[in-house]
């Protein structure tokens, strides 16, 4: 049992430094505001912001890994949606919309009657998106942009973000605690009362009726779309964005640099440690183990919780392990961040702490994944435990295979 008690006690270490720094700084090589970053997966995404500057990375973000594009454009860029690795659109100031084909090795500007500054945009498919931004103005086109068509907007309000759960449902919010609604793809929006009027600068929606709007003073309203609970954290940030995975997990980032992450829908938050106290403009989580966020003068941060399922909440382990699928009955995949190139070993432990697998991998540094095949390892159904080991820290998940 001595081996099983050393395994645990590596979890129980390789937890409490995870949780110390679950943020991680990587330079863009930027030193311009980001405004917009937008993930499509956990390798795969861009950032955008001032000057129309706009770069990607294929690696997680990590540092040298950031390659710039031509945005075509030199006024701020305000919001990226990327509907797949291909297409994508950016929206910014001056009636700028470009759009890409071809992961944003080219960018192309669309055409619509409007010098309004937008500060949104989303897509339900490569077809039908909008934007939104000042006047109040909002944009709907069925065709990819080819054109834009403006639609009705109640009221006198600046919008600030949009959010569709379909091609008919959808939500924009803006200044002066405006929410609107639509229900018919925006042929007609409806004004909700959120009962603030402090100016409300992003919103999220988990699922259907689970959304969550941040803005000013602290403010972040939980909302079905026409009903508002008050759910702010302690603090005294205004909030420029936010993002949830799911009904209950999400995260709120600010103007000095706070982030407050809640795993109850926003009835208690944790101020996690950004490791900053600049301004944060955006934040995305391509899924519920990676996340990302941009602001002031460049900067940006990367968060890492693995999905695997682990022992004492061991999937916050230093290394960023993730054992996927768990249970697993075939094929599963160990996920991990290496830190530089080298030697990686991958061990397999059985409940009583007996090693049953040893397996060595030179391999480059970077967001790396290892699949390793049940079947040819002759495996009985258990619980086992898989350790990484890269020289220089390791990482424990306990595995179930069935």
């Amino acid at each position: 049992m001595r081996n099983i008690y050393s395994l645990l006690a590596a979890i129980a270490m390789t937890t409490a430094a995870y949780a110390q720094q679950q943020w991680t700084y990587y330079n863009t090589g930027l030193t311009t505001d980001i405004y917009s970053v937008f993930f499509i997966d956990s390798t795969t995404g861009w950032v955008a912001g001032a000057g129309g500057f706009v770069k990607k990375t294929t690696a997680g973000g990590v540092t040298g890994s950031w390659v710039s594009q031509n945005s075509t454009v030199t006024l701020p860029i305000r919001s990226i949606y990327m509907v797949n690795s291909s297409t994508g659109w950016m929206v910014g100031d001056d009636g700028t919309i470009v759009k890409t084909t071809n992961g944003g090795s080219t960018w192309t500007p669309q055409t619509q009657s409007t010098t309004q500054d937008f500060y949104g945009v989303y897509f339900v498919d490569a077809n039908t998106g909008w934007a939104v931004g000042t006047g109040p103005m909002i944009l709907k086109t069925t065709n990819g942009g080819t054109t834009w068509s403006p639609q009705t907007v109640p009221g006198n309000n600046d919008l600030f973000s949009i959010w569709m759960i379909n091609s008919s449902t959808g939500y924009a919010c803006g200044e002066n605690g405006t929410f609107l609604s639509t229900t018919d793809g925006g042929t007609t929006w409806n004004t909700e009362t959120t009962s603030t009027t402090d100016s409300l600068k992003s919103l999220c929606f988990a699922s259907a009726t689970e959304g969550f709007v941040v803005g000013k003073n602290s403010k972040v309203l939980n909302t079905d779309g026409s009903v508002f609970t008050n759910v702010q954290p302690v603090s005294d940030e205004t909030f420029n964005s936010v993002y949830f995975v799911n009904d209950t997990t999400g995260w709120v980032v600010g103007d000095s640099g706070k982030i407050y992450m809640t795993k109850n829908a926003g009835q208690t938050w944790t101020l996690q440690n950004s490791q900053t106290a600049q301004r944060l403009f955006s934040v995305h989580f391509p899924h519920d183990s990676v996340g990302y966020c941009g602001g002031k003068n460049g900067l940006f941060r990367k968060y890492r919780v693995p999905s695997g399922v682990g022992m004492n909440e061991a999937d916050k382990a230093a290394l960023g392990m993730s054992v996927y699928p768990n249970p697993a009955s075939g094929l599963f995949s160990v996920s991990f961040f290496h830190s530089s190139s080298g030697n990686v070993k991958i061990e397999l432990f059985d409940l009583t702490g007996k090693p049953v697998k040893v397996m060595q991998h030179n391999l480059p540094s970077g967001e790396q994944t290892v699949k390793i095949n049940i079947r040819e390892l002759m495996l009985p159904e258990g619980i086992y435990f898989v350790r990484l080991n890269d020289g220089s820290s390791q990482s424990v998940s306990k595995l179930i295979i069935n």
